[in-house]
């Protein structure tokens, strides 16, 4: 088992580091429209949120937002597939209740994933496709703040830094999501400062 190397101070700095809404409105508020009033990224039997075990730790600390998921063993099973050995699965109190100050990680960066390309270099941030047809910012690139951007690189800069094993992670993640979209047909999309890379 490996040593767990992000401390509740790291957390606490992480979420300095990304603490700006991804776009100029609120997004939650346009998505709840089509998603009986509760943003999909808020949404318990869409998402479960997994946290880092010290992400964790330090939220229970200071908030009182953010509680264990209890799976189900006979329908849930398969959710515990996201989780690693220092991983915890957790809700919150929803979105009218939202402490943002103690939003996860995961939170702050839905519905992104650091890109790492071939050669291992940190190339900007890319969709999680999964959510193609129910978030309303997959795909568009035009509305997503520059300062968001700007934090979202600081942030896994600073995450990488600290945990080469999230590095190896998102790196193998990315072919992954390269196969399916070569495999479906689909350009993949990399955001960064300069702009948007379509492969």
């Amino acid at each position: 088992m490996s040593e767990i190397r992000l401390t509740e101070n790291d957390f606490a700095e992480l979420y300095q580091i990304l603490d700006t809404p991804v776009t100029d409105f609120d997004c939650g508020a346009v998505c709840a429209k089509s998603n009986e009033g509760v943003p999909i990224c808020c949404e318990v039997n869409v998402v479960i949120p997994v946290l880092y075990i010290n992400e964790y730790e330090y939220v229970k600390r200071h908030s009182c937002l953010w509680q264990d998921f209890i799976p189900d063993m006979k329908t849930d099973k398969h959710l515990m597939d996201d989780c690693g050995y220092d991983d915890v699965m957790a809700i919150c109190k929803g979105h009218k209740k939202c402490e943002r100050k103690y939003r996860s990680f995961v939170c702050r960066t839905f519905p992104f994933y650091p890109f790492i390309d071939e050669s291992g270099s940190f190339l900007g941030l890319t969709y999680n496709y999964d959510f193609e047809d129910k978030c309303v910012l997959v795909g568009k690139h035009d509305i997503i703040s520059k300062h968001y951007i700007k934090q979202f690189l600081e942030a896994w800069n600073y995450m990488f830094h600290k945990d080469e094993s999230e590095f190896e992670a998102h790196y193998n993640l990315c072919r992954d999501i390269e196969k399916s979209r070569k495999r479906k047909g689909k350009p993949l999309h990399i955001i960064n400062l300069e702009g948007v890379i379509e492969i």
